[in-house]
This record gives structure tokens, C-alpha cells and sequence, in this order.
């Protein structure tokens, strides 16, 4: 029984030094001086295809190649956008590069740049 729960006991702080390190990574951490890192400065750029858009609601569906930050693959997907006046001028087939983060456990769009 000891066993069993030193082997817990384990696992769990593994996951959590894992999952500590990855949000660190993905821009939510701090540097080596220790200083709060920007966290849209951190995130990479994604290509995404405007499929729909609905501004009153906030959202925007998009085709989208590797959310690296997300761990997510390529897909199509309604996300919420952080500032519903960067939906403005976007039309159905627009091009755009897009950053999404993770906020308040939905996945958001905190970045939007029409492509030409």
C-alpha cells in the first residue's frame, strides 16, 4: 500500500512539473531573469480560411493548419475572439494569420491579421 502511494504521489508531481513546463513554454511563464513573459509576443502565428463570421457573438470559424501553442492540429473550428472589432471586414474565404490563447479555459483568438 505504501508502495502504491509513493507511486501516486510520483506520477503526480511528473504531471504537474509536465504541465508546468508546457505553459512556460507556450508564453505563460517568465524568462530567465524572471520577468513576466508577453505572452502574444511568445505565441506563434497560425494561416487560418475565415469560414464564417459572427460578430455579434464574438466568434469566428476558421480553417487552420498547427496551433503549436494549443497542441492542436489542423482542423476547422469556432473559437471566440477577444476583440470583436477585429472581426471587422473579415468576409467568408479571407485569409488571415491568428494567435489564440487560452482564456478562461476557452480557446480565444487574441490575434487577427487580414492577409492580402
Amino acid at each position: 500500500m505504501k508502495n502504491q502511494v509513493s507511486k501516486a504521489v510520483a506520477t503526480l508531481g511528473f504531471a504537474l512539473f509536465a504541465m508546468s513546463t508546457n505553459a512556460q513554454q507556450a508564453g505563460g511563464g517568465q524568462d530567465e531573469g524572471g520577468k513576466k513573459m508577453d505572452t502574444a509576443k511568445a505565441t506563434k502565428l497560425t494561416d487560418g480560411e475565415v469560414k464564417d463570421v459572427d460578430a455579434k457573438a464574438g466568434h469566428v470559424t476558421l480553417k487552420h493548419g498547427t496551433i503549436e501553442n494549443m497542441n492542436m492540429g489542423p482542423m476547422t473550428m469556432t473559437f471566440a475572439v477577444k476583440e470583436k472589432s477585429a472581426l471587422s471586414g473579415l468576409t467568408k474565404g479571407s485569409k488571415v494569420k491568428f494567435a489564440v490563447e487560452n482564456m478562461d479555459n476557452v480557446p480565444t483568438v487574441t490575434t487577427l491579421i487580414p492577409q492580402k
